[in-house]
């Protein structure tokens, strides 16, 4: 542990509240100019005061300088300081320093400290009242009573007022780290819409633009057309809603985001998609399996990152399978496809889906597998049934 460590962990334990830097620099201040007029007086007035009660008054002012710094420390050698200047015969000016001084140990140090230091405040004066030749009467001692108390409740209002800045100070740290993590979430959120939109709408496009360029087949290019006029009107659909969710964000419930749809939409979807591309597509599902609303919208996620996958990067696939089965207490999703090697539609790839898959099933307690095999891609995904 180091020494700031060690500091930090004995100021907790003490409840010492050290003070702050311009606080010392006019404690500093102060101190040096009540040295400065303590000397000047001294010199030029002729005074009996004996130099065992000179030194003490000088060492009671150096002692309040200490809570610059060491705040037990200062209030110790005080007390020390008050106790002695009584037991040497006492002056009434060492009570009223010493009662001034309580509104810091009020300030820096915990109550038990400041009821101790209160307490040889306290003897010293009935001390200063029993003893005849001290000069002190009832009316010196309420004197020192009242400074005592006025320097204790102004100690005290400061010290509550500081605890309060810092409490307001951790409230609007919560609030603003609170505020971040909203904004982060809210930009993840925008990020997965946008993938959604062109990674899905816009990679159609692309692919049956291409058929476009490549076929006179007037059913080919009619049914390329469509694609194209659906896709780009769902992706215009889709950015309008982004625009909506960056103004004011969404219910999770809305069935038109990509983020929320159903496992049976998303395989109806990746089904055309897929067809529309020349591609056949088996599913394979039971018909009576009941899932949760956050494990059916985790698989349409994978479901329809695979079919954009299949589209840009599994050139020549001609068969794409689905499969859906129970297996233990979770369910196994499957899509396979039969492209061969090295083959790609050009489009550039990102890794943002597949990250997102895995991110989104791992939040879950499920995993992720997609690799390259000799007779294509595979994509398996698990989950629990009940999340």
């Amino acid at each position: 542990m180091t020494p700031a460590e060690t500091t930090s962990r004995w100021r907790a334990r003490a409840h010492v509240e050290p003070l702050g830097r311009s606080a010392r620099v006019w404690l500093l201040v102060l101190v040096f100019a009540v040295l400065v007029a303590d000397s000047v007086v001294r010199a030029v007035s002729p005074s009996d005061q004996s130099v065992l009660r000179a030194a003490l008054g000088t060492f009671l002012t150096l002692s309040a300088g200490l809570f610059a710094w060491r705040p037990l420390v200062a209030t110790a050698m005080l007390s020390f300081g008050i106790v002695a200047a009584t037991a040497v015969g006492g002056t009434i000016e060492s009570l009223i320093a010493g009662a001034t001084v309580l509104g810091l140990v009020a300030v820096t140090c915990s109550g038990a400290v400041v009821t101790a230091y209160s307490g040889v405040i306290v003897a010293c004066l009935i001390t200063e009242l029993i003893r005849s030749p001290s000069g002190l009467d009832a009316g010196g001692a309420a004197v020192i009573a009242l400074v005592a108390l006025t320097s204790y409740v102004v100690g005290v209002g400061v010290r509550e007022q500081r605890e309060r800045s810092r409490s307001l100070a951790r409230r609007l740290h919560a609030d603003s780290e609170a505020l971040q993590n909203q904004l982060k979430a809210e930009r993840r959120r925008i990020a997965d819409e946008l993938h959604d939109i062109v990674a899905h709408e816009l990679t159609i496009v692309a692919m049956h633009a291409r058929v476009l360029d490549r076929t006179t087949d007037p059913e080919v290019r009619h049914r390329s057309q469509k694609a194209i006029t659906d896709a780009s009107t769902q992706a215009l659909a889709d950015i309008r809603r982004m625009l909506g969710v960056a103004r004011d964000q969404p219910s999770d419930d809305d069935p038109s985001s990509p983020l929320t749809q159903s496992f049976e939409s998303a395989l109806a979807t990746t089904t055309r998609d897929l067809e529309d591309a020349g591609i056949s597509v088996h599913v394979d599902r039971p018909a009576d399996l009941e899932l949760s609303r956050s494990v059916a919208v985790a698989l349409a996620h994978v479901v329809r990152e695979s079919s954009v996958n299949v589209l840009k990067h599994a050139t020549g696939a001609r068969t794409v399978t689905i499969s859906l089965s129970v297996q233990g207490e979770g369910v196994v999703l499957t899509v396979h496809d039969d492209s061969p090697p090295a083959r790609s539609a050009g489009l550039p790839p990102s890794g943002y889906g597949l990250r997102r898959m895995e991110e989104r099933l791992r939040a879950l307690a499920g995993s992720l597998r997609a690799e390259r095999r000799d007779d294509g891609w595979w994509v398996v995904a698990s989950l629990p049934t009940q999340r």
